[in-house]
């Protein structure tokens, strides 16, 4: 019998269930004497048994992976595994700061066609994904940065492309590195300074210095990793184009250099206008 996946939704969810058993247990523990911890009990028991529900009436697969090649089933697409492309586990960040959640999505390349779901809220065994993957396809799944790697391999033509993409990623760590050692060094130093001694401008003068070093080195650091060997070889295009597939360098560089410079300035007057008012 062939060996085949199914993804579909799942019956319980487990975050749900757990914030039903601390509310049974709330008000276990205070024996129901608070009213307001038991109407919420009863709310959060109905909408846990509503949800489930919910989810018992939408069982049908979702994705379904065999060896005839993978299905998407609320679009009626199936795809054979020989004219499959590409196949990368990505993941989109929804929300911000404490909130932000990284949601994967499964995106399969055929033809000029790309196809993506979200798979998180899916029942499935990741290792048996892979390992079904590998099976019928021949090749392991990947992930966004095994795809654009390959795809910058593709575009650049060259045996120098593994050597310039593994340049560049070294360039973005040694850049980010070296960002924060510029920023923690230099503001210290001036911080120091303020509190040393009374002149009332040392950090008014410290944070634009302290950006502008920065500014300063990005740009001599960027002039020199171009005219090194293999990246020399690369035409300009070529080359800011790969700074901003790898997040090096922002796509709208120039305005951003701009806005920046300008930033720098309008920090260094606020802040000597709070250090004049201060000193007064």
């Amino acid at each position: 019998m062939t060996e085949k996946l199914i993804l579909r939704k799942p019956i319980i969810d487990y975050s749900e269930l757990l914030i039903l058993v601390i509310f049974t247990g709330a008000t276990i523990y205070f024996r129901f004497e608070i009213t307001f911890l038991t109407i919420s009990n009863l709310v959060w028991f109905t909408y846990t048994i509503y949800k489930t529900n919910q989810r018992l009436k939408d069982r049908e697969p979702k994705i379904i992976v065999s060896k005839e090649g993978i299905k998407f089933c609320d679009d009626d697409i199936q795809i054979d595994w020989e004219h499959i492309k590409y196949i990368f586990v990505d993941s989109k960040t929804v929300g911000s700061g404490k909130n932000a959640n990284n949601i994967p999505y499964l995106r399969v390349e055929y033809g000029n066609r790309t196809i993506s779901k979200k798979i998180y809220d899916y029942q499935f065994s990741y290792r048996k994904l892979e390992r079904l993957i590998e099976t019928y396809w021949g090749r392991k799944i990947g992930n966004k940065s095994e795809k654009l790697d390959n795809d910058v391999i593709k575009s650049l033509n060259s045996s120098n492309s593994p050597e310039i993409i593994d340049n560049i990623k070294i360039y973005k760590r040694i850049n980010i590195l070296s960002m924060l050692l510029i920023l923690i060094v230099s503001l210290s130093f001036w911080i120091f300074l303020q509190v040393k001694f009374t002149f009332p401008y040392f950090i008014a003068i410290g944070v634009p210095f302290t950006f502008a070093s920065m500014f300063v080195f990005i740009t001599t650091q960027e002039k020199k990793f171009r005219n090194s060997t293999p990246m020399n070889n690369l035409t300009d295009e070529e080359f800011l184009s790969l700074l901003i597939k790898y997040q090096v360098k922002n796509e709208n560089s120039p305005q951003a250099t701009k806005s920046g410079l300008i930033g720098i300035g309008v920090i260094g007057i606020i802040i000597s206008l709070i250090s004049y008012l201060i000193s007064q």
